[in-house]
């Protein structure tokens, strides 16, 4: 049985460093992000998606 993905967790899958949930990431009050949103970018999507939010 699998286990319902952490909202609260940068990467929800072990195993894919290249997905990241945003609502861990982004920071800023003006930008409105889901619980389950995510991000799949193969070179670095948490730097990404941090420059998105600050």
């Amino acid at each position: 049985m699998s286990v319902p993905a952490d909202p609260s967790a940068v990467h929800p899958m072990p195993g894919r460093p290249r997905l990241v949930l945003l609502k861990p990431l982004v920071i800023s009050p003006l930008i409105e992000v889901g619980e389950f949103s995510y991000y799949d970018d193969p070179d670095d999507p948490a730097s990404t998606v941090a420059d998105l939010g600050s």
